[in-house]
Order: C-alpha cells, then structure tokens, then sequence
C-alpha cells in the first residue's frame, strides 16, 4: 500500500518531537501484533506490514528533518 500524499503531508507537517513520540506509538503496536501473529492467525496480516511500512516512513522524514533535508 502506498500512502497518499494526504497522509504524508500530514507526518510531513509535524515537529521532530511529535514524529518520535508517534514513532514510538507505531513500534508499540507493531511489536504487539507480532506477539499476537505468534499465538494465533491474525485477523488482518495486511495491518503488519502497513505498520512496519509506516514506521519507515516516518523514520525516514524524521531522518530528513534531522539533516535539514526537509524543514
């Protein structure tokens, strides 16, 4: 799944601080899917993979707002 520009200039948009703090929502979230993905058969494997997609994204933009790439 692609994100839409939408959903990216909305992350885009946010400050450094906001990007680790919903950085670190999503890493919660994924590490707890996969706790579940070992138990039993997830109800949407798709949610995974979106999230660890998502987590890169913003990794990425926080990564660029770092080095003054993207302000």
């Amino acid at each position: 799944m692609a994100f839409s520009k939408k959903v990216k200039s909305v992350y885009v948009s946010m400050s450094v601080d906001e990007l680790k703090k919903e950085i670190e929502k999503y890493e919660r979230e994924y590490q707890s899917m996969i706790i579940q993905r070992a138990v039993k058969q997830p109800d949407n494997p798709m949610k995974i993979r979106n999230t660890r997609r998502l987590i890169a994204l913003l990794e990425t933009i926080l990564r660029e707002k770092e080095l003054g790439i993207r302000k």
